[in-house]
């Protein structure tokens, strides 16, 4: 049903950060998996191993800022991550050399909350900096979901119909 109201050609992802809000990660990810869900979130590092160490296969983010620590070990399990500032692009990119593997990052945008993220200036600065393409790949922004989220937040609310599905 998810997917039908994002359309076909839109990536899910299931938030599973905080033990899937107590529900067990793990178990909520793997169902996800099973029901089509392509793309995983979490706040940590930590808790992206704790789903590849069982079994979870497809993308996983990490929507805060990494933990510097560990983004060498996350880089090895294939876990995308967020930047927001000079200093996180810098320490991903150092990590990706060192490790010998190439980073996935998204950039956060700040849209008004103010928790994380880079404000429109330093965002468009960050997403033209040229990177080198060996180490280090732009995978997506977390603008755009954020919008598409709210904007789906508006039709359900609204009690619109969709391509013959009913938001209530």
């Amino acid at each position: 049903f998810a997917q039908q109201c994002a359309g076909g050609s839109r990536a899910l992802m299931a938030i599973v950060k905080a033990n899937a809000y107590g529900h067990g990660a793990l178990d909520c990810a793997l169902a996800a998996a099973d029901a089509g869900v392509g793309y995983f979130g979490v706040a940590r590092i930590d808790e992206a191993q704790q789903l590849r160490a069982g079994g979870l296969t497809a993308p996983v983010l990490i929507i805060g800022p990494p933990n510097q620590a560990q983004i060498q070990d996350a880089l090895r399990c294939s876990i995308t991550l967020t930047v927001a500032t000079e200093q996180a692009v810098d320490a991903v990119l150092h990590a990706a050399r060192t490790a010998g593997v190439r980073a996935t990052v998204h950039l956060k945008v700040d849209t008004g909350l103010h928790r994380y993220g880079a404000l429109p200036d330093l965002a468009l600065a960050l997403a033209r900096r040229p990177l080198p393409c060996r180490w280090v790949a732009l995978g997506g922004s977390m603008v755009a979901s954020l919008l598409t989220l709210t904007m789906a937040f508006k039709v359900i609310a609204s009690g619109h119909q969709v391509e013959g599905v009913l938001f209530r």
